[in-house]
């Protein structure tokens, strides 16, 4: 790929192993905007005062695909950063592109590594979404944004139909979206927003997979992504759900205003809530007594969630550069600074230890729902991590849209789905034998 000068230029400035007072600086790009880049660029600075041989400088960009469209260029010309948020989709591209550090090799350190003790402090579920089983079970990033998928429910409204807690089962949930509807007024069932995690959660909360044992295949022809489709469908059918405008936040607007009765989102969404409740209240505005829990799963199946969030990637630089870099990782993941991270973002803290740090514990004491994701963790599994599944997202997302709009019937989405998404992993393997 040919590049302009001032895109060289570019990033020959933002990827510079040094500068004026000497010390090695560590480019880190990342996408936390708002109160969240407050938080992590305290962070950052509070780094950079106690570590005098090394200054991580943040970039924030807007959104994973710009990131994702930098690092390929990046890549291209050799000049990448030290360290980048990337879901695993992404990390398998650039690993097939052999630009990540696999972190093995710092982790098992026996100078800087991480002790045994300190390790098994990390929630496995973190470590074992970073690890690849499609490389030899490498180690290519590590946890950074974590959260998981979460079911938010209006409290008041189930209280007064006569349920006291929030449904555990799909039967359940539907039962309560009928009540729902015919008791009538403004208030609806579950306000559906088009998501690709979510429909993998769905699959496996019906005792399912979407991908082989080798992830070499999907499994969207199989009965439990059916059975997850044919619910949707069933459900706006019904009108006991309604679909949301693709990329808004309206299901959780008209949760916050009383409007909605079920919402399923990230573990995150519990901060925003928390305060569009407040201000809505603080206004003498109708607003919801809400609650979260895990999603609801089919009678004979176990409950599950999926993991959200985006992970640190470190790419290959220099030996300094790297160093530098797995210091700040293991800084950001340290027990104090997870628990600050924690109680400032709204996402869950990386280590075990973090929630008897006098931070979170006033935090969870003042915000007791924020304790119900941490206890659904143990719940949560990885999606998966093989190179092409960020294009099968659109494709799942395609399919689910295309069966609750009613412009596919269930068999005809799922069929189109599975050959598509079979056909990418194809190519993709295809691509890296090539290479």
């Amino acid at each position: 790929m040919k590049l302009s000068s001032s895109v060289l230029l570019f990033l020959a400035f933002v990827v510079g192993c040094g500068n004026d007072d000497g010390r090695t600086t560590i480019t880190f790009w990342h996408t936390q905007r708002g109160v969240n880049q407050v938080a992590l660029d305290k962070i950052i600075a509070d780094f950079n005062d106690s570590h005098p041989q090394y200054r991580v400088v943040p970039q924030y960009l807007a959104g994973y695909d710009q990131i994702y469209r930098k690092m390929v260029v990046a890549i291209r010309a050799d000049e990448p950063p030290a360290l980048a948020v990337a879901y695993q989709s992404m990390v398998a591209r650039y690993y097939q592109a052999d630009a990540v550090v696999d972190l093995d090799e710092y982790l098992n350190h026996p100078e800087y590594g991480l002790s045994a003790e300190s390790l098994a402090d990390v929630h496995p579920q973190f470590i074992t979404a970073n690890r690849f089983k499609h490389y030899d079970n490498k180690l290519l990033s590590f946890p950074f944004t974590k959260s998981i998928l979460m079911m938010y429910y209006n409290r008041g409204l189930l209280r007064e139909l006569g349920f006291e807690a929030p449904p555990k089962t799909w039967a359940e949930f539907v039962t309560i979206c009928r009540a729902v509807k015919k008791k009538g007024g403004k208030q609806r069932g579950y306000a559906l927003s088009i998501d690709a995690s979510t429909i993998d959660a769905m699959i496996y909360s019906f005792c399912g997979d979407v991908v082989n044992d080798t992830a070499t295949q999907t499994l969207f022809n199989d009965q439990a992504a059916r059975n997850v489709f044919g619910l949707l469908k069933m459900m706006i059918d019904e009108g006991l759900a309604y679909r949301i405008s693709k990329g808004t936040t309206d299901d959780k607007v008209d949760l916050a205003n009383d409007r909605a009765t079920f919402v399923i989102r990230s573990s995150t969404t519990r901060a925003y809530l928390d305060i569009q409740v407040k201000e809505l209240a603080q206004a003498g505005r109708q607003h919801a007594e809400w609650g979260v829990s895990i999603i609801p799963h089919a009678d004979e199946c176990k409950p599950v969630t999926v993991m959200f969030g985006a992970n640190i990637c470190m790419l290959k630089t220099t030996p300094e550069v790297q160093r530098g870099a797995w210091e700040f990782i293991k800084y950001f993941t340290s027990t104090a600074v997870t628990a600050e991270w924690a109680s400032k973002s709204g996402y869950l803290p990386v280590r075990k230890s973090a929630v008897e740090t006098a931070v979170l514990k006033q935090f969870f004491k003042d915000t007791p729902r924020a304790l119900e994701p941490l206890e659904a963790l143990q719940n949560a599994v990885n999606e998966p991590t093989v190179d092409g599944w960020q294009e099968i997202r659109n494709y799942i997302e395609d399919a689910e849209l295309a069966v609750v709009s009613g412009t596919h019937s269930v068999d005809e989405a799922l069929a189109t789905l599975n050959d598509k998404s079979n056909r990418l992993l194809e190519k993709k393997r295809a691509a890296a034998n090539e290479e």
